[in-house]
């Protein structure tokens, strides 16, 4: 379920936003994605700015720039439950109604409530005159603006639901809870291929490379006979407890991939699951995250399985779809967006093929459930703290120098044999990047705890250090998708040590 949120300056809409945080709600807001905007180019937040900077935006990318960017954060992080705040364009509302179970609640109050409850907040950037007020609120609902500035008044006319809020806070979220009873009521029954679907992300948790997380249902008459997730044969080692297993791979073009050959994937494990237990699997459907590779074409194809359901496409598929095409197999894409593997490639060289390998140890420091990352500015990303491992140095080492230098703090490397319940590597991960096709890093990434020290500066500007909780993790624009992933990991694994 996604709920979008638009209404007049002041009318309460936080108030929706934060019942629904509490109902397991990630809260994403278009204003926030503005004020990052705005931080960037130095401008200064003020609510005129940030109207002007919007419509500046709006005019020159479309007038659904920030829909689409909170869109793909909400695709690309696979949320189920999330709230969009600070909906001001019509335009932006047609992007997000491409969300599956998209909602629009409009909020509003007579003005004069509105300008009283925001005066007695005092925000810096808000007005404090009532005629300032006035100017300010009839350009937010689109007086004297152009199709691609401020148009909440026509927002609201395309909402599903309206929230009048003009009384007291305990009156307001006796609605609120009215109003979401309304809407759960509203959102409708999954089909069966969507239903089988869901089952299979579920069956994806179970997954232990962090390459691939995905599962795998195949059912036949609405029923489920077998299922299966990407993991290593049984009763070997998986990449959850020794890491990846790589090996490269040299295609026609010359140009070299590298994959994890560790696992076996879901749509072979599920195969091998129906053998096993003796259930056929001939005319059934086969669910899974993307478009499966050769290998797995080929067993789906001799397996009698008829038809395919997937999430979203594969960037190396064409080879399986044109197989499934030869043996009259259907296959169906929820989506026609593609799933991309963090792989290191380059080509070969007929004179030279020598790789250049640079090693890195960077260090991932929890305290009370928040991370802390250092801005970098060669990569505009928040990244975690380390460095270069020196000659004759061992990366652990180096993550605990670098950590020093970098913060202040002395840090105790957390092993994988002192963290109760942990399957991690003694090195928490290890990833190889491509600077360029001759010059790789190689960066071990470890979870550390502060012994001592004090950090030497922190800045919400985006200059030095800061602390992320997980909520911030996931909603912050300027974090490496591979760094969100393992420092959500860090946090996790240190609430259990």
């Amino acid at each position: 379920m996604i709920i979008g949120l638009t209404g007049s300056l002041s009318a309460g809409k936080g108030i929706i936003a934060d019942f629904l945080k509490e109902k397991g709600f990630i809260y994403l807001s278009l204003s926030n994605e503005l004020r990052e905007i705005a931080k960037e180019k130095k401008i200064e937040l003020t609510r005129k700015n940030l109207q002007d900077l919007g419509n500046y935006l709006r005019q020159e990318r479309g007038a659904d720039v920030l829909a689409n960017i909170v869109s793909n954060k909400i695709i690309n992080q696979e949320y189920k439950k999330a709230v969009i705040d600070g909906i001001r364009n019509p335009k932006e509302i047609e992007a997000l109604k491409k969300l599956n179970n998209f909602f629009l609640v409009s909020v509003d109050a007579p003005q004069e409530i509105r300008f009283k409850r925001m005066v007695e907040r005092n925000r810096e950037s808000d007005p404090k005159l009532w005629e300032e007020f006035v100017l300010v609120d009839n350009k937010d609902k689109g007086i004297g603006e152009s199709e691609t500035g401020q148009g909440v008044a026509n927002c609201m006319k395309l909402a599903n639901f309206t929230l009048f809020n003009s009384g007291n806070l305990e009156e307001a979220k006796e609605k609120v809870e009215r109003l979401y009873e309304e809407i759960e009521r509203k959102i409708p029954r999954p089909n069966w291929d969507e239903y089988f679907m869901e089952i299979s992300r579920a069956v994806a948790l179970r997954a232990t490379c962090n390459r691939g997380k995905s599962g795998c249902v195949i059912a036949r008459d609405k029923q489920i006979l077998v299922t299966g997730y990407v993991g290593a044969p049984k009763g070997l080692p998986h990449c959850d407890e020794v890491g990846h297993q790589m090996k490269k791979m040299i295609h026609e073009d010359e140009h070299i991939s590298e994959h994890c050959t560790r696992t076996t994937h879901a749509e072979q494990n599920a195969i091998c699951q129906s053998a096993k237990l003796g259930i056929s699997i001939d005319g059934a459907t086969l669910y899974c995250k993307m478009t499966p590779c050769s290998t797995c074409a080929k067993m789906i194809i001799n397996s009698g399985i008829k038809r395919i359901v997937c999430e979203k496409r594969y960037h190396a598929g064409a080879e399986s779809e044109e197989m499934f095409k030869q043996a009259g197999i259907e296959i169906k894409h929820f989506n026609e967006e593609v799933e991309m593997y963090k792989q290191s490639t380059s080509r070969l060289n007929p004179v030279q093929n020598k790789i250049t390998k640079e090693f890195l140890s960077t260090v991932y420091i929890v305290k009370d459930e928040k991370v802390l990352l250092t801005w970098n500015k060669k990569v505009s990303s928040f990244i975690p703290v380390g460095g270069h491992v020196e000659e004759g140095e061992l990366p652990h080492e180096c993550a605990i120098r670098e950590a020093k230098e970098e913060s202040g703090f002395d840090i105790e490397i957390i092993s994988a044999r002192e963290m109760q319940h942990s399957n991690l590597p003694q090195n928490f991960d290890m990833q190889v990047d491509v600077i360029k096709p001759d010059h790789h890093h190689i960066n071990i990434s470890y979870i550390g705890k502060i012994a001592s020290g004090e950090m030497l500066k922190e800045s919400d500007e985006q200059t030095e250090l800061r602390w992320f909780s997980k909520e911030e993790i996931i909603s912050h624009p300027q974090i490496f998708n591979n760094t969100k992933e393992k420092a959500l990991k860090a946090i996790e694994f240190m609430k259990s040590f």
